[in-house]
């Protein structure tokens, strides 16, 4: 195990006005579906963060910003060990995703809730399994 600090990021999840959600599929480790989001640089706050991130991966411009809940990813065989600030958010209207990076992502894709990709690059079931009533209330107020 190596002596790096716990890197600090966000994960945006983004809602477009059908209240779908967009995730991307990585090409890099830890590979499988996510969310556009990374790291927090110095003096950066989440919000501008996530915004920056989002527009570098997808090419949107998100709006409606909320800290939801945070997550932890921990793969010590991978030397990765990651916290993240989930943040709601939802497109601005008539944004659609383009691949900024096609290096790491093979295309975005919005879902449906209920038909979210099982093969999920990091664990996000601290805000789409436990956190439904989250994904709600943000629904009512924004879409």
């Amino acid at each position: 195990m190596s002596n790096n600090r716990p890197k600090i990021g966000t994960g945006a999840i983004i809602f477009n006005d059908k209240g779908q959600l967009l995730f991307g599929k990585r090409t890099y480790n830890p590979t499988g579906y996510s969310v556009p989001g990374g790291h927090i640089e110095f003096g950066e706050t989440i919000e501008d963060c996530c915004k920056r991130e989002v527009l570098e991966e997808a090419g949107i411009i998100i709006e409606n910003l909320e800290i939801v809940t945070w997550g932890e990813n921990i793969y010590l065989d991978k030397d990765h060990h990651s916290v993240s600030a989930f943040v709601f958010c939802t497109a601005k209207k008539g944004q659609e995703p383009k691949n900024m990076e096609p290096d790491k992502c093979d295309g975005w894709e919005w879902f449906d809730i209920d038909e979210i990709p099982k093969n999920l690059s990091f664990n996000y079931d601290p805000v789409l399994k436990h956190g439904q009533h989250l994904i709600k209330a943000y629904k009512e107020k924004h879409l």
